[in-house]
């Protein structure tokens, strides 16, 4: 009789053990679904709200007469901008209704990873802000009369979008140390290439010039 109660009492404590979990991180989770549904509405009002404002202050108007729309396949600054600031801000609220769940390690985890989310929307905000600053600059350079400005534009646009990357990948905690390096070693050599192009040209196009000083030098002595 006894291994019959002690049989059925093995069997029951873990599932008495399960409900009084379930018990205890009721209140949590019903306040974390509370916070979610709050942070959606919040998180999408004011990511509408900044889509609006956006929209009123003509950001997309001022972006397409800059000639700066292929940076995004023609899509609207604005509502970029908007979605944005909406999932940053539910992954914010996201975030805190984790850390009301009772789950242990499963939380801290969880929160961890929530709480990393905002350094990757931040650095997508650098990556587009670096595209926006990298057209502009080349744009600006191929209206411009200096030789080889199509080459030029290119690596300036490409040396930007390098460091832009750099930037990004730091926010998001990517250990970048050599790329770096390699991209200093590259400028240097790509600057000390334009510097001896430019130096060369330069010269040959006053080597003619140069004579006919010497000339007339030669002509008064």
């Amino acid at each position: 009789m006894a291994s019959f109660f002690d049989t059925g009492a093995s069997m029951i404590n873990p599932l008495v053990e399960m409900w009084n979990e379930f018990v205890d991180i009721l209140p949590g989770l019903f306040w974390a679904v509370v916070l979610v549904i709050i942070g959606w509405f919040v998180a999408k009002f004011f990511g509408h709200l900044l889509e609006r404002v956006l929209v009123k202050l003509k950001l997309d108007e001022h972006v397409k007469k800059a000639g700066l729309t292929d940076a995004f396949g023609h899509i609207e600054l604005s509502h970029l901008s908007g979605l944005i600031l909406k999932w940053y801000l539910f992954v914010v609220f996201l975030g805190d209704a984790v850390s009301l769940l009772k789950l242990g390690t499963l939380s801290l985890l969880l929160g961890s990873f929530l709480f990393w989310l905002p350094n990757v929307i931040i650095a997508m905000i650098i990556m587009i802000l670096g595209l926006l600053f990298a057209d502009f600059v080349a744009d600006r350079l191929e209206k411009t009369k200096i030789r080889s400005v199509r080459i030029i534009s290119v690596l300036v646009k490409a040396g930007i979008l390098f460091f832009v990357t750099i930037m990004a990948f730091k926010q998001v905690g990517l250990y970048v140390a050599i790329a770096e390096t390699t991209f200093i070693i590259l400028l240097s050599g790509v600057s000390l290439a334009l510097a001896l192009a430019v130096g060369i040209g330069f010269g040959l196009a006053l080597k003619d010039e140069a004579k006919g000083i010497i000339k007339g030098l030669k002509k008064k002595l």
